[in-house]
């Protein structure tokens, strides 16, 4: 029987293990490196049951207490849930870490620790989806509710606003969920753009430095190719049928890099752009702060050309 997991976030009086609701007893919160929990008593005797089984799960949550690891047992039986077409191929496993190994990548500079680790984490992700379901058809029959009621009284506007206060409940509950689920994977990938950057950084600036050389010489030649043009039109329009040109060059020839020159417009002053020229956005900043003057005032707000006034409703659900 696995450890109860537990939330983040509790209700005073309510049982402290994932999505429970029953009310709870305090207990003492060894196994997870705290003073204590709260349980309610299904959850209290499977972490009872866990810690007969599991002494060396004790042992470790005394000497750790900021960072209780799962035991294998209990990672094994993550993996006993999972079917075998969930758990990763021994051959990519074995493949990825020897690739690793010959690029100089460990388990110290990805945060992805050891396989096994990695099978309880896909464990936990399994553990999480197949929570969705549930959550899905609730999240389902409030929306349908929410687009059929229509608030009539006052009563019915506290309904509402209970409801609103539930679905944050339970929307920032999801939200954990998937942080922790994603998290781990997360700081890995983040980890691993971390070995490549610098190497691709390299690469980026040297072919910046690369294009702006290329480009620049491309502007060269076509001044050139156009001071050779101009020569020959001059000679040929003194008579001379023989314009030397030799000094031509074509740069459609160069293998794998395309070029065509362009105009680019370059802005130095925007203050003389002519109107069809500039966008206009309205500062929605100085707007909202010309609001919230005339409401410290006690006013309506002064009129502004092309703006409409109206009155709207700032919410804010607090936990409780």
């Amino acid at each position: 029987m696995p450890l109860p997991n537990l939330k983040k976030t509790t209700t005073p009086g309510q049982c402290e293990a994932m999505r429970c609701t029953e009310l709870g007893e305090p207990l003492p919160g060894d196994l997870w490196g705290r003073d204590n929990v709260r349980l309610c008593a299904r959850h209290s005797a499977m972490a009872l049951d866990y810690a007969e089984k599991n002494p060396e799960h004790l042992e470790y949550a005394e000497k750790n207490p900021e960072h209780v690891a799962p035991t294998s047992e209990e990672r094994q039986l993550a993996l006993d849930g999972m079917g075998e077409a969930e758990k990763p191929s021994l051959a990519l496993n074995v493949s990825a870490s020897s690739a690793a190994k010959r690029a100089g990548i460990g388990a110290q500079h990805i945060g992805l620790g050891s396989v096994e680790n990695v099978l309880f984490w896909l464990a936990a992700v399994k553990s999480a989806v197949e929570s969705i379901e549930g959550n899905t058809k609730e999240a389902a029959d409030v929306m349908a509710l929410a687009t059929q009621f229509e608030i009539r009284t006052h009563d019915d506007m506290l309904h509402v606003a209970e409801w609103v206060h539930e679905s944050n409940k339970s929307l920032k509950e999801l939200e954990r969920t998937e942080k922790e689920v994603s998290s781990p994977i997360s700081t890995a990938l983040s980890r691993i753009r971390g070995i490549f950057r610098p190497t691709k950084q390299l690469w980026t600036d040297a072919q910046a430095l690369l294009r702006a050389q290329l480009a620049a010489a491309r502007l060269r030649e076509d001044e050139n190719n156009r001071k050779v043009m101009e020569d020959a039109a001059s000679a040929h329009a003194a008579g001379d049928d023989r314009a030397d040109l030799s000094g031509l060059t074509v740069s459609t020839d160069i293998d794998g890099v395309s070029m065509k020159l362009l105009w680019k417009a370059v802005v130095e002053d925007a203050m003389l752009l002519p109107l069809e020229y500039v966008i206009r956005v309205p500062d929605a900043k100085k707007l909202k702060e010309y609001c919230a003057a005339a409401e410290a005032a006690g006013t309506e707000p002064e009129p502004i050309a092309g703006v409409r006034f109206e009155r709207d409703v700032a919410m804010r659900v607090q936990s409780r």
